[in-house]
């Protein structure tokens, strides 16, 4: 995947892929290599669906309980931990339970950061990395280096397909609203006017080019 540098200049929403946009909030503790994700990640504009990324600004450095707000309409709940640190990963249980209460619907991925350092590689090796994967709910999971770019692609990947079964959900859940007699509006647009000082589009694989078979969970 080429990465080059995103615009954010455009209208929000608008895209070659016809508006569609998905709300994706990253959480983990301070330190946990959030921020530098969150630059990784809105580097690239690959020219398939718009996402808007959130990061918590170090927030959770002050207060650990994030507002409502900062997770309504998300589409995909990022789980950061730093794999050198065992508190930054035990914390995600924490980041979890306000994951389930402020955004139960959102797809999850477990994603460990700073595996380019050596404590990182052995504490990949002696976790059950796949049990606390499931524990946690998530259906997919990366391991990357923001320094070094390693996972970043797979991990893009990953958030559009994270998003997909998203929107295949809401668009099943609105059919058989409309089959009810109802009005359900798909929870995958997001409503904010702009872009705000966390917030950043980047550009995710299309939606329609990705294989069913990876959108299960």
């Amino acid at each position: 995947m080429s990465l080059q540098r995103a615009s954010r200049s455009d209208p929000p929403g608008l895209s070659a892929a016809q508006g569609r946009v998905a709300k994706v909030v990253l959480l983990g503790d301070f330190g946990s290599g959030k921020s530098s994700l969150y630059q990784r990640l809105t580097l690239g504009e690959s020219g398939g669906v718009r996402a808007l990324l959130y990061d918590t600004c170090s927030m959770e450095q002050f207060n650990r309980s994030l507002t409502h707000g900062y997770y309504r309409g998300a589409a995909c709940v990022i789980l950061v931990a730093d794999a050198s640190n065992l508190h930054s990963v035990r914390s995600l249980d924490h980041w979890n339970v306000d994951a389930g209460c402020y955004a139960p619907h959102a797809s999850k991925i477990l994603v460990f950061t700073k595996s380019d350092s050596e404590v990182a590689d052995k504490n990949l090796i002696s976790w059950e990395f796949e049990s606390y994967q499931a524990r946690l709910g998530c259906y997919r999971s990366a391991v990357v280096s923001s320094k070094t770019g390693r996972g970043i692609d797979q991990l893009l990947e990953k958030i559009a397909e994270s998003c997909q079964h998203r929107r295949a959900l809401d668009l099943q859940q609105q059919h058989q609203s409309l089959v009810n007699g109802g009005l359900m509006p798909i929870s995958l647009g997001v409503e904010e006017a702009g872009a705000q000082s966390n917030e950043k589009f980047f550009e995710l694989p299309d939606f329609d080019t990705l294989k069913s078979s990876c959108c299960q969970g």
